[in-house]
């Protein structure tokens, strides 16, 4: 049997601008390529042209005996993918089947890449700095745990998979690949097709061996990858800068400085071995939360995020500020009245006015900016906007942020 027997090389063309899938999606541009399809901009003349993102499953090489397999895998991820309901992830709209080609739908994301926004900063002379990576992960990592709780892995953490909304300032997880777990899901009996898997999954630098070279992956594999992308963006040098290629050893810490504690708990998501690793989101946000406590910057877990921290066996050495957050959530969940009982506020901004606040404070630290606005209030004596503003500030742990925070407000 020859290899034209096995394999079908790059089975469809490009869609060129201007067609129109099932007389519905008009493509206008060809956004990306890669090992397993294209992605392009259309709109969606169902929705008022609204501009929605249309996948194609197309892998540049499959075996004609995994074909049929790989559709029934991409159907059933898609539906998996579908109930995805998270405001960091690209709303998933529809699957479908079109002249023998496999797609899927998705919100069109508005804003530049992760990888864009450094080699910004490359240009100045800068990179990001080390609360801004903080808060970078604690930003991301309730993403993560959210999906790695319904079973899936992302597979394919890196800057370019991670976007910036132009009007939002929270990050945005893109490109959950249906056709990589398909592709990984269907094992390969020969070892010419378990290097062909390797083409298919995961970017070279950012995912760890064992996703490479086996085709596993657990989601202390997505946490690897996610800390890879943390270092590149600290340092703004590429993975293959990073890691000793003799050694296998990450010597990513001779390019910048960062605290110890931080650097420590990159180091054990960076590690070779899966079980050496965090083995989940959470572990990690406590780690993170921990540094956050010495530093005297503490930002709180979000709610989503710590009020499912007893469900995860967390270590017994789990700080103890974690249980005394979780205690909070937990009277106002069981206790609603505890909260005004305990309010000793003497002023009540208006809904309008928290909900700005709560808009300009996630800027700097993200989701959990509705908890520190929440406690804030209940914790404190405040008399007046200012005084609002100055207590909310110091959950800010760059200094430079927190002037620029009260500026802008005031």
């Amino acid at each position: 049997m020859t290899a034209n027997d096995n394999f079908i090389s790059a089975p469809y063309p490009t869609i060129p601008s201007g067609t129109k899938i099932v007389n519905r999606y008009l493509i206008q541009a060809i956004l990306g390529k890669g090992g397993l399809g294209r992605t392009y901009l259309a709109f969606d003349s169902y929705r008022f042209n609204e501009p929605c993102v249309l996948k194609e499953f197309a892998p540049m090489m499959i075996s004609t005996a995994q074909i049929e397999k790989s559709r029934n895998l991409f159907e059933r991820e898609a539906q998996i993918l579908y109930n995805l309901k998270h405001q960091q992830i690209p709303q998933f709209y529809a699957a479908f089947t079109a002249e023998n080609r496999l797609f899927l739908v998705q919100q069109y994301v508005q804003g530049k890449s992760y990888y864009q926004l450094l080699q910004q900063r490359l240009r100045q002379g800068e990179t990001f700095s080390e609360p801004e990576i903080l808060t970078w992960l604690l930003n991301l990592l309730p993403v993560l745990k959210y999906i790695h709780d319904r079973g899936i892995i992302h597979r394919d953490i890196s800057p370019d998979n991670i976007m910036q909304l132009y009007d939002e300032k929270l990050p945005i997880l893109i490109d959950f690949g249906v056709g990589k777990q398909a592709i990984v899901s269907e094992k390969f009996k020969q070892i010419s097709d378990a290097v062909t898997q390797r083409t298919f999954v995961g970017k070279i630098g950012y995912a760890p061996e064992e996703q490479m070279n086996l085709g596993i992956c657990y989601p202390c594999s997505d946490l690897y990858s996610l800390a890879v992308t943390a270092i590149v963006l600290l340092t703004g040098k590429q993975p293959n800068t990073l890691l000793n290629l003799y050694t296998l050893e990450w010597e990513w810490r001779s390019y910048t400085k960062v605290s110890n504690s931080l650097g420590q708990v990159l180091d054990k998501l960076l590690n070779r071995n899966p079980k050496s690793r965090y083995q989940s989101a959470t572990e990690v946000i406590i780690a993170l939360q921990q540094i956050q406590k010495n530093s005297h910057n503490l930002i709180p877990l979000n709610q989503s995020a710590t009020s499912n921290l007893q469900h995860h066996n967390c270590p017994k050495n789990q700080p103890s500020y974690s249980h005394k957050i979780q205690k909070n959530v937990d009277e106002q969940t069981h206790n609603p009245t505890a909260k005004l009982n305990r309010n000793r506020t003497s002023f009540s901004p208006s809904a309008e006015i928290i909900k700005y606040y709560e808009k300009q404070l996630a800027y700097y630290i993200g989701p959990m900016a509705s908890l520190i606005i929440e406690e804030t209030l209940i914790n404190n004596v405040i008399h007046s906007d200012r005084e609002l503003i100055e207590a909310l500030m110091v959950n800010i742990p760059d200094a430079k942020q927190q002037l620029e925070f009260k500026r802008n407000i005031i």
